[in-house]
């Protein structure tokens, strides 16, 4: 009997021994669901991204205990992605809620070029080939009514140069004595009170 009950354990595997890898599971309806179509045992299931919220931003200056309705634009761009926030609608009017950008905005307008190409819009020469050669960028923007915060950067940058572009080989002497490679303006109003608003914003900005 007792040779009889040892025959019946159930064995252990030995830890020091290398496992096999476990047995790839049937694909389920929603795997093929998630991969358009069939999926095979041995793929992994697949996770939609779910894209990151900052479902409190801009919110520090409404906790007045009413309620604050809200927008987040999301912009595409030559430079990358961007959201224009307004945190409150209301707001935006009495001065007590902000309006900006939470990253550069640039366009190459050598791509509105082609657009204007396509429909069938002739430029004079000069300045087709300026806006080949042409980035426009709104760089920061924050706007408050009611002489509160403003900061706007915008910059204009010639790759090869304006004067290059707009004369080429017809006039070198110019091109040669010196040439202009971008333009940036600037239009700022805070009072001393309220700089450290901006400065959180520009450091956001860039970071």
């Amino acid at each position: 009997m007792a040779k009889e009950d040892e025959s019946q354990e159930v064995s252990q595997p030995d830890p020091k021994k290398p496992q096999a890898p476990p047995k790839p599971r049937d694909a389920t309806a929603k795997d093929k669901e998630l991969k358009g179509g069939e999926a095979s045992g041995d793929e992994p299931r697949i996770s939609l991204p779910v894209p990151a919220v900052n479902v409190t931003s801009g919110s520090e200056a409404l906790l007045d205990g009413g309620t604050h309705v809200g927008i987040a634009v999301r912009v595409r761009s030559s430079g990358g992605p961007s959201v224009l926030m307004v945190p409150d609608f209301e707001g935006v009017k009495a001065g007590t809620s902000p309006v900006y950008i939470t990253r550069p905005i640039s366009l190459e307008l050598d791509k509105l070029r082609k657009v204007l190409e396509k429909k069938g819009v002739t430029l004079p020469e000069p300045l087709d080939k300026l806006l080949k050669d042409t980035r426009v960028a709104c760089n920061a923007f924050y706007y408050t009514a009611n002489n509160g915060p403003l900061l706007m950067m915008f910059t204009l940058q010639f790759n090869k140069g304006l004067f290059t572009s707009l004369f080429g080989d017809d006039d070198q002497d110019i091109v040669e004595l010196f040439d202009i490679e971008g333009v940036a303006l600037r239009v700022f109003r805070c009072g001393a009170d309220k700089f450290s608003v901006l400065q959180k914003y520009a450091a956001e900005l860039s970071a």
